[in-house]
C-alpha cells in the first residue's frame, strides 16, 4: 500500500512519464473506470492493481459481501449505476450470481484490443498470466507504459504476449496499441539522457535493468556518470568509475554537487554548515530513524568520521550523521538562510479539516466514504466534497492530477504518493496535513491514520507529490 525522493533530487529521464500522465485525455475509455457501461453488455473488473474486487448485494459499502471477483473477470452488466456510499455502483451477473460492483473497479469490454501482431502498452497495473484467465497462475506483472509483445494468440479477449524473456497473457482491455502510452521508464530507445549526471543518493551499479539483479558496485553520492541513452524499465546504462552498468534513473540529476560540499571520502573535522534543511540521523542510510531536522545555515561539528556519503556530527540537537552533499564549508549569507514557508493555500487546509473528521475510520477495500475508505477511496473523497473535482478512484491516475511539489515543499491538502508497496509502481496515497505528516486510509488493521513521511517505511517508499489547489 504504501522511494524517498532526496532534497536535491531531480527527474531528467522520467518527465515524459509525467507528462503522460498529466494528460489524462490520451486515456481511452477502457482505462477508466465506467459510469455508462451497456446494461445487458459486458463489462471487465478492472483497476484494482490485480486484487479480487467485492461484489456486494447493496449499491453501498454498507451492504453484505457475496464473493470476491478477481480483476480480468468479465461480468454481465444488469442495471446502474446507482448512487451509494458517495461512489457509483452497477448490477452485474458473474458466475450466474447477481450483485453490486463499483464503477471504479468496472472497464467497457468494448475498447478491448484484438489485434495479436505488434508492440502494446499497458494502460493499466495488470498481472500477466499463464494463461487466458485469472485462475492461470501469474508470470509477471506490469506497471502502467510498460511494454509488451503481441504473439499471435486471442481468446475470450485474452491476448498473448511476451514481455521480459516471459510469456504469457493480458485482458485486452489493459493493452493499448498507441505508442503515447509508453512511459520513459519502460522505452529502451535511447531517447532518455545522455551525457554527464551526477547520483543523487548512495546508488547502485547493477548488471541488468531490474532492482533483483546482481550489484556491481555502489556509488558514493556526487558522483559522476556517463549515460549511453539507453533506457530500460527505469534504468539507464552508465559509464562510471566501477565499470559500466544500469543506474535507477530516480537517484540521478544533471546538477553537480554543491559548490562548498565536502565528498564522501573527504569531509574532514571541523566546522561545517548546512546548505539546506538537513535531517540529523541515527546512522549512516537515509533509512534510519531522523533524530532532528535542522534548519539551512545551521552550524555543525565534524568528526572526520564518514560511511556511506554520511558524516557524522555534533550539532545543537545532538550528534549523528548527515549527509554530506548538503554540507559546505562556507557559511550561508543570511539572506540564503530565509526559506520561505509551503504556502497554505484556503482550499488546501480546507482538504485537511474536511479529512481529519473521518481520523479513525475503518479501511474498506474499494470504499468511497463516508463509512470507510482505501487510500485512494479517501483522496478522491476529499478532493471531491471541498474541491468539486473527481480525481478518479485510481492512485496511478490521480498522480497525473494537479501540479508537482518538490520534496520538502509540501502544504497542508497536497497530495502524497508512494510506490512499489504492496504492488509494483504508484499504489499508496495520502493527504499531507503538516509537519511532515499525512492522513490515509493505510491498512484493514490500522485504518484511517496520521502518519510521518519521515517514517522508516513511508519515506522509503515516497514517490512524490502533487497540489490540486
Amino acid at each position: 500500500m504504501l522511494q524517498r525522493t532526496p532534497a536535491a533530487r531531480s527527474r531528467p529521464l522520467i518527465l515524459l512519464l509525467a507528462g503522460i500522465m498529466i494528460a489524462s485525455a490520451l486515456f481511452p475509455a477502457s482505462a477508466w473506470a465506467d459510469t455508462d457501461l451497456g446494461i445487458g453488455g459486458v463489462a471487465v473488473v478492472a483497476y484494482a492493481n490485480g486484487e479480487s474486487v467485492r461484489l456486494r448485494s447493496q449499491p453501498g459499502t454498507s451492504g453484505g459481501v457475496i464473493d470476491h471477483i478477481p480483476e480480468g473477470t468479465q461480468v454481465e452488466v444488469l442495471d446502474g449505476p446507482a448512487g451509494g456510499s458517495g461512489t457509483l455502483w452497477y448490477l452485474i451477473r458473474v458466475n450466474g450470481v447477481k450483485g453490486y460492483m463499483a464503477a471504479d473497479y468496472l472497464a467497457s469490454s468494448s475498447g478491448l484490443l484484438r489485434s495479436t501482431s505488434g508492440n502494446a502498452w499497458a494502460v493499466d497495473s495488470v498481472n500477466v498470466r499463464s494463461g487466458p484467465s485469472t485462475a492461470d497462475r501469474i508470470v509477471a506483472t506490469l506497471g502502467y507504459g510498460d511494454t509488451v509483445t503481441l504473439t499471435g494468440d486471442r481468446s475470450n479477449g485474452w491476448l498473448s504476449v511476451s514481455v521480459g524473456g516471459s510469456d504469457g497473457w493480458v485482458y485486452g482491455a489493459f493493452l493499448s496499441q498507441d505508442s503515447g502510452y509508453a512511459s520513459s521508464s519502460s522505452s529502451s530507445s535511447g531517447s532518455g539522457g545522455y551525457g554527464t549526471y551526477y547520483t543523487a543518493d548512495s546508488l547502485n551499479v547493477r548488471s541488468s535493468a531490474t532492482t533483483r539483479s546482481g550489484i556491481i558496485a555502489t556509488l558514493k553520492q556526487g558522483a559522476e556518470v556517463w549515460l549511453y541513452g539507453q533506457e530500460e524499465n527505469g534504468f539507464a546504462y552508465a559509464s562510471t568509475s566501477a565499470g559500466d552498468g544500469w543506474l535507477n534513473t530516480s537517484y540521478l540529476t544533471t546538477n553537480p554537487p554543491a559548490a562548498g560540499a565536502p565528498s564522501a571520502s573527504s569531509a574532514g573535522s571541523g566546522t561545517y554548515y548546512t546548505s539546506d534543511s538537513l535531517n540529523l540521523r541515527a546512522s549512516a542510510t537515509t533509512r534510519s530513524n531522523v533524530i532532528k531536522t535542522l534548519s539551512r545555515g545551521a552550524e555543525v561539528w565534524l568528526t572526520g568520521q564518514v560511511e556511506n556519503g554520511f558524516a557524522y556530527a555534533s550539532t545543537s540537537s545532538g550528534d549523528g550523521w548527515l549527509n554530506t552533499a548538503y554540507l559546505t564549508t562556507s557559511k550561508p549569507s543570511s539572506s540564503s538562510v530565509q526559506t520561505a514557508a509551503a504556502p497554505v493555500t484556503t482550499d488546501g487546509q480546507r482538504m485537511v479539516d474536511f479529512a481529519m473528521q473521518y481520523l479513525g475510520l475503518p479501511y474498506i477495500w474499494a470504499g468511497a466514504g463516508p463509512g470507510g475508505f482505501d487510500c485512494s477511496g479517501l483522496t478522491m473523497y476529499v478532493a471531491q466534497n471541498v474541491l468539486g473535482i473527481d480525481i478518479t478512484h485510481s492512485t496511478v491516475l490521480q498522480f497525473g492530477y494537479g501540479s508537482s511539489v518538490g520534496y520538502g515543499d509540501w502544504a497542508p491538502g497536497d497530495i502524497v504518493f508512494f510506490a512499489n508497496t504492496y504492488t509494483a509502481g504508484i499504489s499508496h496515497v495520502g493527504i499531507y496535513v503538516g509537519d511532515g505528516q499525512f492522513i490515509h486510509a493505510e491498512n484493514p488493521g490500522t485504518g484511517v491514520v496520521i502518519s510521518s513521511l519521515y517514517d522508516s517505511y513511508y519515506s522509503a517508499h515516497y514517490a512524490g507529490a502533487r497540489r490540486l489547489a
